[in-house]
């Protein structure tokens, strides 16, 4: 709970704004983490065997987008357990084309 004070003016004191920047901070400080992250693993290794989700996090497509991808036999791919699979290598392949 986010105790406020109603200054004579009829203005709330600052506390609640200071809750709000410190959160927005946070906020802040977690997506720069998350993207230093990302930036950091973006490598794409030729002989890693990659999910979906992660393939198309480094191609920076829909999963939907991939899996209509790997479906239409444009970026070669295998289903496994019922998840489809891609190698790196092929990845690389798609981007140079």
């Amino acid at each position: 709970m986010i105790w406020t004070v109603v200054l004579r003016s009829g203005a709330v004191a600052p506390m609640i704004w200071t809750a709000v920047l410190r959160g927005g901070a946070v906020a802040s400080l977690a997506l720069a983490v998350f993207e230093l992250y990302d930036q950091f693993y973006r490598e794409i290794r030729p002989n890693r065997i990659y999910s979906v989700d992660e393939a198309a996090r480094l191609l920076r497509l829909e999963r939907r987008s991939l899996v209509r991808l790997i479906r239409q036999g444009t970026i070669p791919g295998m289903k496994v357990s019922g998840h489809y699979r891609v190698l790196g290598q092929s990845l690389l392949d798609f981007l140079k084309r």
